[in-house]
């Protein structure tokens, strides 16, 4: 039932995660009988009622209209996508979509997506294959795989991938979190070695939090200051008083007093500093303020799906200087969101309008140091327009 709940909110994913960590587990306890038992059938069978609704509509939004453009091409079936090419599709290059990146993509995304345990997950990691090979890859009655192949499996399957974005990550984290919460749980795991690494990531998060607040969106509100002050004075005192204590529940809790204060910073101080510069979710805000109704929003040279979620509505897109004209003409005043280059595309294209409004924008999931450094953030800003269609 879960795995066909999955499935529509993310794919085929949904279904091959459990997979890899139940069939792990099976396998290295040489489970034969319980890998072919009839009753998988039956939980296919389940996951795939679940998915007949979502199938129906796929099939009467796509199949039935092969008219459509879809990603460029005709023909496109809604079945075949959601089944083959958005997933398996994305290993194999079946799938249009891709990027750049590299087959070592969420080696990277993980030093910073796992902080403050990243460093405790590489040696949880570590220990768990080097046991399991140890023992022949059999496990004992008493054991569990689930977390190894749900991790791994997941984790090579991604990799292969021809499209990653560092969130497609996210479901490998509570594999991450029993893995390395398995190891700290054994006897002698953490030596003086683990806290001196452990030490210098909290390092690197206070030198973070500080360049947040003095580099990035100075000076940063009196409150953000004692609150994070408060948090990371009671690591450090903790960490002076008693530098190398045994076991590793003292490691824990001061991963975790590490971790609020860096969360506490990001979620109260720079992301409510960060997004107002995304145009796609300022657009939105001003509208509603404005009065003006989302119905009579519409792109043009320029898009941003953000902004469909912040107006509550799927905005249009328009594609040429006629379609604004027609448009306008068809359904009454309307407000176009575009760049510089789309309002020289109508001015070419003899489009009468106004300006409500400029908005200073940047891709705030494209993170650059121009950006960030306050004193050059200007000259990384370009100019988003809101303009009104008579």
């Amino acid at each position: 039932l879960f795995a066909g709940l999955a499935s529509m909110t993310k794919g085929r994913i949904g279904l091959v995660v459990p997979a890899f960590a139940v069939g792990t587990h099976l396998l290295l306890h040489r489970d034969w009988h319980r890998i072919f038992r009839l009753r998988w059938l039956l939980g296919l069978a389940v996951t795939a009622i679940v998915l007949v609704p979502m199938c129906w509509g796929l099939y009467q939004q796509f199949d039935l209209h092969p008219e459509r453009v879809v990603n460029g091409r005709t023909g496109t079936s809604g079945l075949l996508f959601y089944f083959w090419e958005q997933s398996f599709g994305r290993i194999t290059g079946a799938s249009v979509w891709k990027n750049n990146t590299t087959l070592f993509t969420f080696f990277h995304v993980y030093l910073w997506v796992f902080l403050p345990w990243t460093v405790l997950f590489a040696g949880g990691l570590w220990r768990r294959l080097r046991d399991v090979i140890h023992d022949r890859y059999r496990l004992t009655t008493d054991d569990e795989a689930y977390s190894l192949g749900g991790f791994v499996l997941t984790f090579a399957a991604l990799s292969l991938s021809h499209y990653r974005l560092p969130h497609y990550i996210f479901v490998t984290l509570p594999w991450a979190s029993i893995l390395t919460a398995r190891w700290l749980a054994t006897p002698s795991a953490v030596g003086r070695a683990w806290w001196w690494m452990q030490y210098a990531v909290f390092g690197v998060l206070g030198a973070l939090i500080l360049w947040l607040f003095v580099v990035v969106f100075p000076p940063g509100a009196m409150p953000f200051w004692l609150v994070t002050v408060a948090v990371f004075g009671t690591l450090v005192v903790r960490c002076v008083r008693a530098p190398f204590p045994d076991g590793a529940e003292p490691l824990v809790q001061r991963s975790v007093l590490a971790a609020i204060g860096m969360l506490f910073v990001v979620n109260f101080h720079f992301y409510p500093n960060l997004l107002p510069f995304q145009s796609t979710i300022a657009v939105p805000r001003f509208a509603r303020n404005a009065g003006i109704p989302a119905a009579r929003l519409a792109y043009f040279n320029w898009r941003g799906p953000a902004m469909d979620f912040y107006a509550g509505v799927v905005v249009p897109e328009l594609f040429t200087p006629a379609d604004v004209r027609d448009a306008a003409a068809r359904n009454g005043a309307m407000w176009v969101y575009t760049d510089s280059a789309g309002r020289a595309r109508l001015d070419s294209g003899a489009v009468s309008y106004t300006e409500t409004a400029t908005f200073r924008h940047f891709e705030v999931a494209r993170l650059t140091m121009r950006f960030l450094d306050h004193r050059t953030r200007e000259t990384a800003l370009q100019p988003a327009y809101l303009l009104k269609i008579p």
